[in-house]
């Protein structure tokens, strides 16, 4: 089953099942969103960056981006570690801005 049938399939049990609601696009809202789906948000500052969790994955460019645990060099130097799919590495050492703006494309469980 491709995604397009998993909503499909989705639709109509929100639209069939027996309830007292009328409102059948709530419903019908409801189970897409239970279901897991999060519209994707783009991010512009580093601030916004930082403040994703630990596997988290933002797209720039075309290029997926997943977010690993900060790493610390010494007392001095600290950078959070943006590894691309294409195994080409990203450190943002300040600012974060070398793969801003970008789109979040999965939001990590922070636990």
């Amino acid at each position: 089953m491709n995604a397009r049938d998993e909503l499909a399939a989705l639709a109509r049990e929100a639209i069939y099942k027996p309830a007292a609601s009328s409102l059948v696009t709530h419903d019908i809202a409801d189970a897409i969103l239970a279901a897991g789906y999060r519209k994707p948000r783009t991010i512009t500052t580093a601030e916004e960056l930082d403040a994703l969790p630990v596997g988290s994955v933002v797209l720039r460019n075309g290029r997926a981006f997943q977010r690993f645990a900060p790493h610390r060099v010494n007392a001095f130097y600290e950078y959070k570690a943006w590894q691309c799919t294409d195994g080409g590495f990203v450190r943002s050492t300040k600012d974060g801005m070398s793969i801003l703006p970008a789109t979040v494309i999965h939001e990590a469980d922070p636990s």
